[in-house]
């Protein structure tokens, strides 16, 4: 019986990874999505609170060229209930990439890159993270040219022609093909001037010889990408 009950649980945690098009996936978050924002009041208030919380985070890792520990910002808030230590990957991976788009100098704070998706882009009230069309939205707003792949257009082939052509990239994962309760997650990954890429946000300090080795070692070789942005 237990053996039965264990066969059942599986089929359902990987119903959704393995037999719902990754396309449909990113349509309900981004249905989700639609007149989600929050009030400007608590917009307001919470870009107040985040000022001093990213303060914090940044002293305590002055460090790091990119936010690595999305972890430790429980004094960040996001969304309706949320801290961004639980729903914020998205915007973490945005606002990496306008760090490297920028040569570390973006002209938008983390908290004020918060606030802008508060209005704008939150899934069912930040419970499910950021809707990833107002990610690309906004970077198309800001002058750069954005280039998606999704679901089964994430080939080997499409991977080279985008890393080509591209200089930032954000990936958007399963973090377990097989699993659906171990939630989708939202990374940066950069190339640097000698060719390594790296991915940031995903506690992973490996590094990478192509884009293609990056995507498809995404989580260990665990997840599955559903969605990767080139920017450029």
């Amino acid at each position: 019986m237990e053996k039965v009950l264990l066969c059942i649980k599986k089929y359902f945690v990987s119903f959704i990874p393995k037999n719902v098009s990754d396309r449909f996936v990113l349509w309900v978050m981004h249905v989700c999505a639609l007149k989600s924002g929050l009030s400007a009041s608590l917009i307001k208030e919470h870009l107040k609170v985040n000022m001093f919380g990213w303060q914090r985070y940044s002293s305590a890792h002055a460090e790091d060229l990119y936010i690595e520990h999305q972890k430790d910002m429980d004094d960040l808030y996001y969304g309706k209930r949320f801290r961004a230590s639980y729903n914020a990957c998205e915007v973490i991976a945005a606002y990496n990439a306008l760090i490297d788009l920028t040569d570390h100098k973006p002209d938008i704070s983390f908290p004020e890159l918060l606030a802008e998706f508060e209005q704008n882009g939150l899934v069912r009230k930040g419970a499910w993270g950021t809707d990833l069309q107002w990610i690309d939205r906004f970077l198309c707003e800001n002058g750069y040219t954005v280039r998606k792949l999704t679901g089964r257009r994430i080939t080997a082939e499409a991977v080279q022609d985008l890393e080509r052509t591209c200089r930032t990239f954000i990936m958007t994962a399963y973090n377990d093909r097989d699993d659906i309760m171990q939630m989708i997650h939202t990374v940066t990954v950069t190339c640097s001037a000698d060719g390594i890429y790296s991915v940031h946000n995903a506690g992973d300090d490996r590094v990478y010889r192509s884009l293609s080795e990056a995507v498809f070692s995404f989580n260990h070789q665990k997840g599955r990408v559903i969605s990767l942005i080139g920017i450029g």
